[in-house]
């Protein structure tokens, strides 16, 4: 199982916001790939109006250094380092 969910409920009465995802059982640390990108969406939400390449990949790079540090590089044997520098892929709903 490789999902995470996240659920926001703001005091101030803002809006609920729900983020599903799906971490790709095939990559490498799939899972906490998933948690992070949760996580952020609910504390971060993202403008998907003005979202453009630039937008996405600025929000993106704190998620990214966040998962370098979870992943425990000195402990990966090395027939596995290769599938864990492709990184971790999910699908993200909000």
């Amino acid at each position: 199982m490789e999902d995470a969910s996240r659920i926001s409920y703001p005091f101030n009465g803002g809006p609920v916001r729900i983020a599903l995802c799906d971490g790709a059982s095939e990559s490498a640390f799939a899972k906490q790939w998933a948690q992070i990108l949760t996580r952020a969406l609910v504390h971060r939400p993202l403008d998907l109006a003005e979202m453009n390449e630039e937008s996405l990949a600025n929000w993106l790079a704190p998620c990214e250094r966040e998962w370098n540090r979870a992943v425990p590089w000195e402990r990966i044997p090395w027939h596995g380092e290769a599938k864990t520098r492709a990184d971790a892929l999910a699908a993200l709903w909000e």
